[in-house]
């Protein structure tokens, strides 16, 4: 009816006055993170005024958690009042569908940094089946090397330049690496074209930044989205391995559980290459996994420090799973006699 029609404008009309202000409100806070919090009133809430300090910037608040910037008190809560009822009980569903989406794309960039040499390093944890974040991450990258080198940093660290970074140089920085290796290899036998002209990702297969839209097709729906499901979200923080019954500090990857999810999602990228190239899926892929899978106990003791719930013993059965169903589980003599051995129920067998 024509009434209902206006009700719902006028609830939309409403909705979005709220976000248009609180985006301008948010906007400012982010803008003057470095100034005097005092002087930006019109920003604080009457209590937050009364407490703050003369020395305080609205930086010192957010990270005293004295102002705060939430969703749900801020953005959900208020939408939810405003389309309230049972009639529009779609409408708020479609409020968590949106925020969970757009919750679990959100980028945090963790800086990593040693204290006596001045290398910082930056992580940002992506999903690789999320185009538009793949994107969004790399624009932050542009943005995290255009900071380092106007604060007088250089790109290159203690790891290396890399090909991902290669593009950041400057000219007058590659010319003088060019001479240097012309002059030590001018037969080019170490690392052929490696960080010289014309070099770079042009040519090189970064799941990253090639194919992505068919890695989303084909993670999407299947064993190995699933598999990526189950790990992609670690911050590679090692708080497992104290807990982990194989964890042994000097060995490979295969010996914490952190060091095989990295492992597991090197993996996964191997798949992925050689079903996107249809080069065929290599039997030393799935070798690898057995080795993966064979190295983990499941007792699930990691699962209790992660803080993102990542529990490797499911991980594992998900991959023996996997080489069950594609007739790859290897198991050796030693496996079938511990398996054999768990599942005595005769004592006198034993």
């Amino acid at each position: 009816s024509a009434e209902s029609d206006a009700i719902i404008a006028a609830k939309k009309e409403a909705a979005h006055d709220h976000l248009i202000r609180l985006k301008q409100r948010w906007q400012a806070i982010l803008e003057r993170l470095d100034e005097p919090a005092l002087r930006h009133a019109e920003l604080l809430e009457r209590e937050l005024i009364e407490r703050a300090a003369p020395t305080d910037t609205l930086l010192d608040l957010l990270i005293r958690r004295d102002l705060q910037i939430s969703y749900r008190k801020a953005v959900e809560r208020p939408l939810k009042e405003i389309f309230a009822g049972r009639e529009l009980d779609e409408v708020r569903s479609q409020f968590d569908k949106i925020h969970a989406e757009i919750r679990s794309s959100r980028l945090f960039v963790a800086l990593h940094m040693h204290a006596g040499d001045g290398n910082v390093h930056t992580n940002i944890p992506v999903n690789s089946n999320d185009y538009a974040m793949m994107q969004e991450a790399e624009r932050i990258v542009d943005r995290i090397m255009a900071l380092a080198t106007a604060l007088g940093g250089v790109i290159s660290g203690e790891h290396g330049i890399g090909i991902t970074k290669f593009h950041y140089l400057e000219p007058e920085k590659i010319a003088a690496f060019a001479a240097y290796k012309l002059k030590i290899d001018p037969q080019g036998h170490f690392n052929r074209g490696k960080l010289l002209a014309g070099s770079g990702l042009a040519n090189a297969y970064t799941p990253s930044l090639r194919l992505v839209q068919q890695e989303a097709l084909i993670l999407e729906d299947s064993e190995l989205g699933a598999l990526n499901d189950d790990i992609r979200h670690c911050l590679r923080c090692g708080k497992c391995k104290p807990e982990c019954n194989t964890h042994v500090p000097r060995a490979n990857l295969l010996y914490s559980p952190r060091n095989k999810i990295l492992a597991t999602g090197l993996m996964i990228e191997a798949f992925l290459y050689e079903e996107q190239t249809r080069r065929g899926i290599s039997i030393h892929h799935f070798d690898e996994m057995n080795d993966v899978a064979d190295h983990c106990t499941v007792c699930h003791k990691c699962a209790s420090p992660c803080p993102v719930d990542i529990d490797f013993g499911d991980v594992t059965m998900r991959m023996r799973k996997i080489l069950i169903e594609r007739g790859r589980r290897r198991v050796n003599l030693t496996s079938r006699l511990a398996m054999a051995f768990l599942n005595v129920t005769d004592p006198t067998t034993i």
